[in-house]
């Protein structure tokens, strides 16, 4: 056993004697709960017993009515309340990238080399180190990270000068202004021997425990954590690790991981198998998105990104397959609309344009928020290229709400309009919530 994993494991160990326990993929910390006078010489919750935890003289025996209170081991584990469910239920989804990515989970962005992952991933933690409002990206909104907390990238894949470049790129493509790296807001590591266990990694650690890190990115897995792709127990044992040193952060304050992966030689997009390690790498992760290029000789012309794989299901509003690319200086972002559509798909899929191109005019009132309508329309016409009847049309839909935003009239005055994006959220009636 590697002595990473060594000390990862007796970390584990001593939260739990300590009857302390921390869900990383939810950012809650929970204690243990001890009945009075219920607690064994381990410290275990439950009926009063030997030092495995079994009850007394064996004088307890389950039953229908109490099936698990003289279980110290269970007893702190079972979820049987209704009114546990109903509460547990009704709690909200945090999410860091709407629909994607939950706050402290770990996800994995896979792709070819120079398929744009990276790029895509720079752009995710551009939006996340935003002082201000919400950036969309590929269709669905990113929020800010907490201020005081900061983004970090362990970059194995490019030397500073060149993590530099782009991550100053990213920013000018979202129309986010630099002096949002002001105090260190985001810290790069870049070609340093910073790897799974190392010293370096352990002081990273600390920050976690600190509470100071809201955002890890870590290209690529496969340098940072070099491990035998098919070996099951090695993957498992990269994962287990990142989410231990995840855990070690405070109530609310998981970071949330994003790993850069390659994929197989030859795979297709949306195949969860052409993730190189996949069989774990792919099992452990809570978000699983895949980048395919589409090429122009060995130019990168746009990048096509599917997520095969989510933490949490939004039922309807499964993201959609969206591509992106970088045109005379800006970023264009569109649907992936299939090639050939069947005819009883038509309504669908015009419906999906639709809201791809609510989601392009939503990028754009972020960018330039309080414009009236008839400036509005100008920079539409300028820079979308829309006539007036696609623009009011478009207009129409995101004012009633689209992707989780809405254009609202942002103006106090009646007669001067203001146009500003707001997060949106559809209100379900209680009776017509899955459970």
């Amino acid at each position: 056993m590697s002595a990473h994993n060594e000390h990862t494991m007796k970390d584990a160990a001593d939260r739990k004697a300590a009857g302390l326990e921390l869900d990383h993929r939810r950012g809650e910390r929970v204690e243990i709960p001890k009945r009075p006078g219920a607690e064994n010489t381990n410290g275990h919750a439950g009926a009063p017993g030997n030092d495995n935890g079994a009850a007394p003289g064996g004088d307890w025996q389950p039953t229908e009515a109490d099936p698990i209170s003289g279980l110290p081991q269970l007893s702190v584990l079972i979820l049987q309340s209704r009114a546990r469910y109903l509460e547990l239920a009704k709690m909200p989804i945090v999410y860091t990238w709407r629909d994607i990515i939950v706050a402290g989970t770990i996800a994995i962005l896979a792709g070819s080399p120079s398929s744009g992952k990276t790029t895509l991933a720079y752009l995710y933690l551009c939006a996340r180190a935003a002082k201000r409002g919400v950036i969309i990206l590929l269709g669905r909104e990113v929020f800010p990270a907490a201020p005081g907390q900061r983004l970090l990238i362990i970059e194995a894949e490019h030397s500073e000068p060149s993590a530099a470049r782009k991550l100053i790129a990213s920013l000018r493509l979202l129309q986010l202004d630099d002096s949002v790296l002001e105090g260190g807001r985001v810290m790069t590591i870049a070609r340093k021997a910073v790897t799974l266990g190392s010293p370096a990694w352990h002081e990273i650690v600390r920050l976690i425990a600190a509470g100071l890190i809201s955002d890890i990115i870590i290209d690529t897995i496969v340098r940072f954590a070099p491990a035998d792709a098919n070996d099951e127990s090695e993957q498992v044992a990269i994962y287990d690790a990142i989410a231990q040193a995840l855990e070690q952060a405070p109530a609310g304050k998981v970071p949330t991981c994003l790993l850069i992966a390659h994929t197989r030689k030859g795979a297709v997009s949306e195949d969860l198998e052409g993730v190189s390690g996949s069989t774990q790498r792919v099992g452990q992760a809570d978000t699983v998105m895949l980048a395919e290029a589409t090429r122009e000789g060995s130019r990168v012309v746009s990048t096509k990104v599917t997520v095969p794989k989510l933490r949490e299901d939004p039922g309807d509003r499964w993201p959609l397959p969206h591509s992106f690319a970088i045109r005379e200086g800006r970023l264009v972002q569109e649907l992936a609309l299939p090639t050939a559509p069947a005819a009883a798909d038509k309504k669908a899929t015009a419906d999906a344009r639709l809201a791809a191109e609510a989601a392009e005019l939503a990028v754009l009132v972020v960018g330039l928020p309080n414009l009236g309508t008839v400036d509005l329309r100008r920079a539409v016409r300028k820079k979308l290229g829309w006539g007036n009847s696609r623009f009011e049309r478009v207009k129409e839909l995101l004012c009633q709400g689209s992707g989780g935003v809405r254009l609202v009239d942002g103006s106090a005055h009646p007669n001067v309009c203001k146009w500003v994006i707001e997060p949106y959220e559809p209100t379900t009636p209680e009776s017509e919530v899955e459970l």
